[in-house]
């Protein structure tokens, strides 16, 4: 029920409705890659290093500090000195500065 006078529609006129906005679909080949340092109050682990040591149940390398955020779209990867390399060499991007920390 409408609150105040001007809401009502006059004369049985329909009320105008705006069309809804198209969604736009991302192309996978067209997402830009991002690439920032990682450096949070409380640390998190690298996003690749969790990967192996639940596929080997435990069993595998420890997982390191995440130093570096990659950023694809939606997609977020949380990456330690080593598996931010293969990513950058994956993207054709140059090597990181600095030394395995």
């Amino acid at each position: 029920m409408p609150r105040f006078f001007y809401e009502v529609p006059l004369f049985g006129e329909p009320e105008v409705v705006a069309p809804p906005a198209p969604k736009r679909k991302t192309d996978p080949l067209k997402v830009k890659v991002t690439w920032s340092r990682y450096r949070p109050t409380n640390p998190a682990k690298c996003t690749d290093c969790m990967a192996v040591h639940a596929q080997t149940g435990g069993k595998g390398p420890h997982s390191r500090i995440a130093v570096w955020k990659r950023k694809a779209g939606e997609d977020v990867a949380l990456l330690c000195y080593p598996h931010a390399q293969q990513r950058r060499d994956e993207d054709g991007l140059p090597k990181l500065k600095g030394g395995q920390r």
